[in-house]
């Protein structure tokens, strides 16, 4: 799945720029393209010793925030198991519909595909090549799809075919694991979006640090669905890389840059105070930029509140204009920078305690949560689990061109294990 996104991001150009041209990349990002030596020191301690008595060495506010921002970026990463399990029911999607569609090709794409997805993420899915070229043909082949997942031997249940959205998808839950996935056709937009956020991740280091916490933090208030109107993962993508894109004035840093606490709050004061929705639009592409709302054609008299956000792969897309509850969105990042602000200010006054900061805006309960993910990586990693869900392996996916368009595989391959949440560059 990795290798196929990638190989469509190869031909997107370059849509970031990790540094201003009177800057070079050590002093954005460390020498090695990662987090700054002296912050991973800050978090180097195993998992497993991960506790309520959890000491963080943070000298300041935002040294402290940058642990705990790693910390919770451990918890939430997949154990081998759920990865393992993840694959394993690709493969058995895989399998039925190949019966069903012999030419077909199933792809992941989203959060899973491009390694940013939550423990409670669902899987998409998207076939290629069903001969399915209308949307009363797709409606058709996914209500076939429906049927013959109704009689899977390894149970699907809550099988609901949506036909009338724009990309009709049909959607069911897997009956053991209780994972949600969805399933549309021969549609591209998906694999390029999770092509581009693989270059994202690859460019800006906090990229995979702040996507899933920032998830998190949606689904937290409700926030996260598209259909009501919420910030989707999309958009949310696009966000964080123009955020990082635009990082403060140098003399509004306060610590070194590549903090992950400076870098979160920066995200919450520009969308939560600074940038005027009513006037200007951000992009990414080239660099990034903010323009003028109406000039660029996005703007809506009727929502004028609307946040503007430019397809980079349709730059005639705008990718906010359905997040019509975005006005929720922004008071809440403006809590959120002010509730971590006030906690900050008060560290100094209180006994030191883990999440101290994130729980001001993740909630009280988000200690024990963390405890019970680094239990179950402590568990694993004592004892490996041999994981057997009575699923078939799932097939790694075909490259693909520079356009997107899968090459012919030569000769069958031996199922390959796709290694989820595994940190690229040196683990902070």
């Amino acid at each position: 799945i990795i290798s196929f996104v990638w190989t469509m991001a190869e031909g997107l150009g370059e849509f970031v720029s990790l540094v201003h041209e009177n800057e070079d990349a050590d002093s954005v990002a460390g020498r090695d393209g990662g987090v700054p030596e002296e912050l991973i020191a800050l978090g180097t301690d195993h998992f497993a010793s991960w506790s309520a008595a959890r000491e963080y060495k943070g000298s300041t506010f935002e040294l402290q925030l940058h642990e705990e921002v790693i910390d919770l970026y451990r918890a939430l990463r997949p154990t081998h198991a759920e990865a393992a399990l993840r694959e394993a029911v690709v493969g058995a999607v895989r399998e039925l519909l190949e019966r069903l569609f012999p030419t077909a090709q199933l792809h992941a794409f989203g959060s899973y595909a491009s390694s940013l997805y939550l423990p409670s993420s669902d899987i998409d899915l998207v076939a290629l090549h069903t001969g399915a070229t209308c949307k009363a043909e797709q409606v058709h082949a996914l209500e076939r799809i429906a049927h013959a997942l109704r009689s899977a031997p390894w149970g699907a249940e809550n099988i609901e075919v949506i036909g009338k959205a724009k990309v009709p998808i049909v959607k069911f839950r897997h009956s053991s694991s209780k994972m949600e996935v969805d399933i549309c056709l021969d549609q591209r937009d998906g694999l390029k979006s999770c092509a581009l956020a693989r270059k994202a991740y690859q460019k800006f280091p906090a990229f995979k640090y702040l996507v899933p916490l920032l998830k998190h933090w949606l689904i937290r208030r409700g926030l996260n669905d598209t259909f009501t109107g919420g910030v989707g993962s999309f958009l949310l993508q696009l966000m964080v890389v123009s955020s990082l894109q635009n990082p403060p004035a140098p003399p509004a840093v306060r610590v070194l840059k590549g903090n992950l606490g400076a870098t979160l709050l920066h995200f919450f004061e520009v969308y939560g105070l600074r940038l005027n929705y009513e006037t200007t639009g951000f992009a990414i592409a080239d660099g990034g930029r903010f323009y003028a709302k109406w000039e660029q054609g996005f703007g809506d008299k009727t929502r004028p509140y609307l946040l503007s956000a430019e397809n980079p792969i349709d730059k005639k897309v705008d990718v906010g204009h359905n997040a019509f509850n975005i006005r929720a969105v922004r008071s809440a990042c403006a809590h959120s920078y002010r509730s971590l602000l006030a906690a900050g200010a008060a560290l100094e006054h209180l006994p030191p305690r883990p999440l101290s900061l994130l729980s001001y805006i993740l909630g009280p309960e988000l200690e024990a949560e963390m405890q019970s993910r680094f239990r179950l990586h402590e568990e694993e990693a004592l004892a490996p689990p041999s994981i057997s869900v009575g699923l078939p392996a799932a097939v790694e996916p075909v490259a693909a061109d520079a356009n997107g368009h899968p090459k012919p595989e030569p000769s069958p391959a031996s199922p390959k294990r796709r290694r989820h949440g595994a940190a690229e560059g040196p683990e902070p």
